[in-house]
């Protein structure tokens, strides 16, 4: 049994490229924003969106992926 595979290292290497992107978003609007709460919630909202889009991107879903966002979207129509 191997604990990591090739795809887990493209895996921490976008997150990596994911901070940094991040640190850049906040290094550029942080002179104008003076709100600490509200550039917390754009760093999390950026997280939010870069990070599973790069994933989707460089295809670094497996189908068990694919199953639990099927089952969560699933859930989400269920309860509308």
């Amino acid at each position: 049994a191997q604990p990591f595979s090739v795809k887990m290292v493209g895996i921490i290497v976008l997150g990596i490229i994911t901070a940094l992107l991040v640190q850049s978003i906040d290094f550029l609007i942080s002179p104008f924003i003076n709100f600490d709460a509200f550039m917390l919630l754009i760093n999390i909202a950026s997280i939010g969106i870069l990070y599973p889009s790069l994933l989707y991107f460089f295809k670094c879903f497996d189908s068990e992926d694919k199953e639990i966002l099927q089952a969560i979207k699933r859930r989400v129509l269920l309860k509308k």
